[in-house]
């Protein structure tokens, strides 16, 4: 099973596509115009979809085992592409895409033979006939994938909640024997991946409906596949998985209908723009649904094997709460309040100009040469590295001399690319072989230094006077769960101890380079020449060594 291949090259793919396709969106005028309910103000390529298909399809033909059932999914998956690409390029309305979208579901369903059959305890020992079950799947996975569609309003938002939901599917297909579905639900992850490097706020691409369909359509699919052919699961884990979306579409369209409107007007309703009333802003509102996403997707993992009633008591409280919150924050017209006095203490009066010159010029020093350091030490602690590895390190070279002779200016961008390719299995890799080589106590001293630069790094920003480079995002944070799926290899979950440190090392080294790269203001020949060392160390010891 090569899944971590499989995430990579779905990512990469994505990755080179967007930049491609942006251009012949604004030649086709696949964009995305402002208007009174949307948060944007400027035209938006509406591309991220079709980088996206290609970015999960490519790995699947070449590595999956194959079935009638993946088959019927990538054949149904070209449909809601189509469809939601056209749209994206005129508007058709929503019968146009409850048609695409009602027959991609045939497809699975007929082709792929998908179909609810059971509920569980909800209904012990009983199965549904097919003129009960069919129009019931049909319904699914029709309503699941427009409540995707519609939950994509903010930058990073429906991305984000739909990487959660196929990291958690994909666990589940391997801990269950479905390796074709791992496989297919571990590309999706890559392409989500990469496609959020392009999302995250302030956005400079749009995954459009071609995009947010797709994840629906796919996340609903797998969902009801692996529940309804995996005994020991609960059939309810659907719900909890999907959950968020579900119910921000569902409370959303009774207020419509309430209010005497069309269930599908558009309007500026769900949780996502209420949050932003509350005061929070673009990423907060973001960051604060991935947490509510999160807790679902855990619950989920971690009630798999019970009943049924289990899993709905605990949607329902989620639900109850989530609603009862929006309610009380509404009458009580609540509005989050902003201090700014820590910053002030910080940056205004705790020190003089002279004194904040020599603070960052320490902290910066130190954090220069640092975290350049901790990562080439990532790189010559493994013993054994995946021959795979050295390619990809030699493909990441010749890519960083291309950009280094044709165009300079896209050198920063180039570099945190193959930050963010390469250092989450570099650093697993030296938390797993160093005590090995070194002994324990060196990785007392290696997770240290991991703490020292999250330090160094925030103490760089604090006294810098930058006002332009890193501002965090939420998709940085979703590091955590692609780290989850490269854990997911056997060889690698038997021998991980402590995955949550692990994590937080990939986070603070990520975090470090943010800063320099920040802190460079274009100048980035020093972090550049330490990269190529890194990468040659690793191409060096994969490939000749």
């Amino acid at each position: 099973m090569i899944l971590f291949p499989t995430l990579m090259l779905s990512l990469l793919i994505t990755i080179g596509m967007i930049p491609v396709l942006k251009v012949l969106a604004l030649r086709f005028n696949a964009v995305d115009l402002p208007n009174p309910r949307k948060v944007h103000n400027v035209p938006m390529p509406k591309v991220g979809g079709v980088a996206m298909a290609l970015g999960a399809t490519v790995p699947i033909l070449l590595w999956s085992p194959g079935s009638r059932f993946v088959d019927s999914l990538l054949l149904g998956s070209a449909v809601l592409v189509g469809f939601g690409f056209v749209d994206d390029i005129k508007e058709m309305g929503y019968r146009a895409k409850l048609a695409g979208q009602t027959i991609a579901a045939l497809i699975v369903m007929g082709f792929g033979g998908l179909s609810i059959t059971g509920l569980g305890d909800c209904l012990p020992g009983i199965f549904l006939s097919r003129w009960i079950a069919l129009p019931l799947t049909l319904l699914v996975i029709v309503g699941v994938t427009n409540a995707i569609n519609l939950s994509d309003g903010l930058d990073g938002l429906a991305g984000g909640i739909s990487m959660m939901i196929f990291i958690c599917l994909g666990f589940l297909a391997y801990q269950n024997g479905m390796p074709d579905l791992a496989l297919l639900a571990v590309a999706v992850v890559g392409a989500i991946f990469g496609f959020l490097r392009f999302n995250a706020h302030p956005a400079i691409v749009f995954m459009g409906d071609a995009g947010s369909q797709l994840l629906g359509f796919l996340a609903v699919s797998l969902a009801i596949h692996i529940t309804q052919a995996s005994e020991p699961l609960s059939r309810s884990l659907p719900l909890l998985l999907l959950g968020f979306p579900i119910l921000d579409t569902l409370t959303v369209m009774m207020e419509r209908i309430a209010k005497g409107v069309s269930p599908f007007k558009a309007d500026k309703n769900h949780f996502h723009h209420r949050l932003m009333r509350l005061g929070l802003r673009h990423a907060e509102a973001v960051m604060v649904i991935y947490c509510l996403q999160f807790s679902l997707v855990m619950s989920a993992f971690l009630l798999r094997f019970h009943s049924e009633w289990t899993l709905l008591s605990t949607y329902l409280a989620f639900s109850s709460s989530v609603l009862l919150g929006f309610y009380w924050a509404d009458r009580a017209k609540w509005v989050l309040p902003r201090h700014d006095l820590l910053d002030r203490m910080i940056k205004d009066k705790l020190v003089m100009i002279v004194e904040r010159q020599l603070l960052i010029k320490f902290f910066y020093g130190t954090l220069e040469i640092g975290a350049p350091l901790v990562l080439f030490l990532c790189c010559i602690a493994p013993q054994d590295t995946p021959r795979y590895i050295g390619y990809l390190a030699v493909g990441l070279l010749f890519a960083l001399g291309t950009v280094w002779l044709i165009h300079r200016q896209w050198m920063i961008g180039m570099l945190r690319l193959i930050l963010f390719v390469t250092a989450p299995y570099m650093v697993f890799a030296a938390h797993l072989h160093l005590p090995q080589r070194v002994g324990p106590h060196a990785l007392t001293s290696f997770d240290l230094a991991f703490g020292v630069l999250a330090f160094l790094a925030v103490m760089t920003l604090k006294f810098t006077r930058r006002r332009q480079g890193f501002k965090a995002n939420p998709s940085d944070l979703l590091i955590i769960f692609a780290f989850v799926i490269v854990t997911s290899i056997p060889e690698i979950k038997n021998a991980v101890k402590d995955i949550a440190l692990i994590t937080a090392k990939v986070i603070a080294l990520f975090f470090a380079f943010e800063v320099l790269l920040g802190e460079t203001r274009g100048n980035v020949v020093k972090l550049s020449i330490f990269i190529v060392i890194s990468l040659g160390t690793v191409a060096v010891k994969c490939l000749i060594g």
